[in-house]
């Protein structure tokens, strides 16, 4: 899951909007997969909090890592989570099969949804590698059927990926 979507860095492309907070907005952040936060070294100096099933609108697991993204000349690449290496594919399963899917209601405009002719094939193909071994992983699995399953609702919003 190394292998970058484009020759060079794609947040170059926007400014690397999802990638930092912005001046007078929430703060950004995202969930990291089941055990993802177990399994990085978590002395990089991001802010995290804990998220409860109880508090939250979470789908199969009872607590997730919700990291923020503080970094406002971009984010350390090296230390991104799984679900930004693989942005904008997100694993769904559709009849069993896992299908990669962009999902369509973004909080803002990504140029590389627009863009995909600039895709590396080599992109896709690791991320359906990395997608597979990591569902191999039960706590993780049951968190994308979970998504999977809510997404159900409104699949309007979703665009599979060939």
């Amino acid at each position: 899951m190394n292998e970058p979507i484009i020759d060079g860095n794609c947040g170059i492309m926007c400014g690397y909007h999802c990638c930092r907070s912005h001046e007078d907005e929430a703060s950004l952040g995202m969930y990291l997969l089941p055990l993802e936060y177990e399994a990085i070294q978590k002395d990089r100096g991001v802010d995290f909090e804990v998220h409860s099933s109880y508090d939250y609108e979470i789908h199969g697991a009872k607590k997730l890592f919700y990291i923020f993204c503080n970094n406002n000349s971009g984010c350390l690449r090296n230390y991104r989570p799984v679900q930004c290496r693989t942005y904008p594919l997100e694993p769904h399963f559709e009849d069993g099969q896992l299908k990669m899917i962009i999902e369509k209601n973004q909080l803002h405009t990504c140029p590389l949804i627009e863009n995909k002719d600039i895709w590396r094939k080599e992109f896709i193909k690791g991320i359906y590698a990395g997608w597979e071994l990591l569902l191999t992983l039960e706590p993780v699995s049951r968190y994308i059927e979970a998504l999977s399953e809510k997404r159900k609702d409104y699949l309007s919003y979703v665009k599979p990926v060939d």
